[in-house]
């Protein structure tokens, strides 16, 4: 005779298992030495499985098993996307979320997929943002096994700069002005006037720091005209060591602008 055993039981609707069972046998009675099979690791998914087993002794009796009724998903969820890796961009703009989540075999038990955060649905049209957009899903399958991706949707500025020429001498003594605009073929006279810049400057010890403004105002951040779209930042560059500087423009799309000027 041979019995069969499994190594462990499933515990989740349709008795679905997520890892490889081990099935080992004893065998007993008969003639002689009985040869028993070894222990059977099961690598395959799929769906109500059996497999059968059998046993002789020295006589030539033999005795079969079947363990059958096996639900193995070793296979996590299938997630796939098509987002836009970069876009210019485009204030209002929206974006259409093209995504899946599915399960072949046990299917799924638990699902989650956010854009930037909030919980959205396949076909939902969201708001593109400046810099990083981040679609997240998240989904588990009855057997247990779960899948975490992400896709990433870079939206950047058209940034047109109007800085100091590239390496030039400055005179200490008076503001150093840097300008930019960013198109914005959504906007109605074409300008964006909703960024956050900041400027930085690092000196000839390798040290940045934030940009102060000529006229003593605190921060260091762009100031934007509301009417010509047109950022500004006048730079105190009176108390800098003589040297090479370098001017960091840094935008909230995440992208850095950068130009040198020599101090005498």
């Amino acid at each position: 005779q041979i019995a069969a055993y499994l190594s462990s039981q499933a515990t989740n609707p349709g008795d679905w298992r997520a890892w490889a069972p081990h099935i080992w046998f004893e065998c007993f009675g008969g003639e002689g030495a009985v040869s028993c099979p070894e222990e059977q690791i099961i690598l395959s998914d799929g769906v109500n499985q059996s497999f059968t087993y059998e046993a002789h002794d020295e006589a030539g009796n033999t005795a079969t098993v079947t363990v059958s009724g096996l639900n193995i998903d070793r296979t996590p969820p299938q997630l796939a996307s098509n987002l836009p890796e970069t876009q210019a961009f485009c204030s209002g703009a929206t974006l259409p979320l093209d995504f899946s989540v599915s399960d072949a075999l046990s299917g799924l038990a638990a699902s989650t997929v956010t854009f930037n955060g909030e919980t959205v649905l396949a076909g939902a049209t969201a708001p593109l943002r400046a810099g990083t957009n981040t679609l997240t899903m998240d989904a588990q399958d009855i057997a247990g096994n779960r899948t975490v991706q992400e896709a990433v949707a870079q939206v950047n500025y058209a940034l047109t700069p109007d800085f100091p020429p590239e390496g030039q001498p400055v005179d200490p003594r008076e503001p150093l002005p840097f300008h930019f605009t960013i198109p914005d073929a959504c906007a109605g006279d074409g300008y964006y006037r909703g960024a956050v810049g900041e400027l930085w400057f690092t000196g000839p010890d390798g040290a940045e720091i934030p940009a102060q403004w000529a006229d003593g105002r605190p921060g260091n951040r762009f100031e934007v005209d509301p009417f010509q779209g047109n950022y500004t930042f006048n730079a105190d560059v009176s108390r800098l060591a003589p040297g090479l500087w370098t001017a960091r423009v840094h935008l909230d799309d995440g992208n850095n602008y950068t130009t040198t000027f020599i101090l005498p």
